[in-house]
């Protein structure tokens, strides 16, 4: 059985997790799979800041409103993790 509110099955992760003010807004972009695991730290992090948005990504639909509050804000940033990201 999962955790309710972080969705950790063994390792609940919830009384550790701290709640930071963001100076940002930070958009998250999904994988459709990734949104089922029960490992998705994207979600986790999600829960941890003020400003953050989530969207399923798709290489060849990509979300609409996404796609709208980009053109509004102008100044997005792709962050993408990679092989040698934690060393």
């Amino acid at each position: 059985m999962s955790c309710e509110r972080c969705g950790f099955i063994h390792n609940c992760v919830c009384e550790a997790k701290p709640l930071v003010e963001s100076p940002f807004e930070l958009v998250l972009l999904y994988h459709p799979n990734e949104l089922r695991r029960a490992t998705n730290t994207g979600k986790l992090l999600a829960s941890c800041l003020t400003q953050v948005s989530q969207y399923e990504w798709s290489r060849t639909e990509p979300p609409v409103e996404l796609l709208e509050r980009i053109k509004q804000h102008g100044n997005a940033k792709l962050l993408f993790p990679s092989e040698t990201a934690l060393h």
